[in-house]
């Protein structure tokens, strides 16, 4: 789900005014970074925009991280992020890494249910001893995220009717739940 967009079409800016749009539309909205689950950058600021793998060694520690990436235009990128070349540059990133997305149930004492009302409409349930808000998220099997929500508690449960009718056929994967409880995971077939 889209909160708001800024669209700005200045040749190879994308470094400069990149995080300045970020700021500016969460400050508008009176929002903070750890109201996000992402940032989507819809459409890259040209051909030399670079989509990286990122492989988390398994064992390592869950909670804040900082991932810096290094990137370098028509050369090799050096193993130093910190290493001065001509035409790249380093970003820092902040990370939570949570636990993962798998179809293991990690909040106990509760009932999660997905309820298939149509081939692409969808109600999915939470009872739980719990009353603080929780986040929904819909992935595809790539991982991709496709949807995004804060869910609320309303007699005695959480509860989400979710249209994917713009959504291609497959499975997907949605998520309830929040850092302090855990997650319900579970999937869905849109036809």
């Amino acid at each position: 789900i889209c909160k708001e967009y800024k669209e700005e079409c200045e040749d190879q800016s994308h470094a400069r005014l990149l995080t300045i749009m970020i700021q500016e539309i969460m400050a508008k909205n009176q929002i903070t970074f750890s109201d996000l689950d992402a940032v989507c950058v819809a459409s890259g600021p040209g051909s030399y925009t670079e989509t990286i793998s990122v492989q988390i060694p398994e064992g390592v520690t869950l909670g804040e991280h900082i991932l810096r990436a290094k990137s370098n235009w028509n050369s090799v990128v050096p193993a130093d992020a910190c290493e001065e070349t001509q035409y790249g540059e380093t970003e820092d990133y902040m990370v939570n890494i949570v636990s993962g997305l798998g179809i293991d149930d990690l909040i106990s004492s509760s009932d999660f249910s997905i309820i298939t009302r149509s081939e692409d409409q969808f109600e999915i349930n939470l009872s739980i001893d719990y009353s603080s808000s929780l986040n929904f998220s819909v992935y595809s099997v790539t991982g991709q995220l496709l949807v995004t929500k804060k869910v609320f508690k309303s007699n005695d449960k959480y509860k989400y009717d979710l249209d994917m009718s713009y959504a291609s056929s497959g499975v997907y994967l949605v998520k309830l739940g929040n850092n302090t409880i855990g997650y319900k995971i579970g999937k869905i077939i849109v036809k």
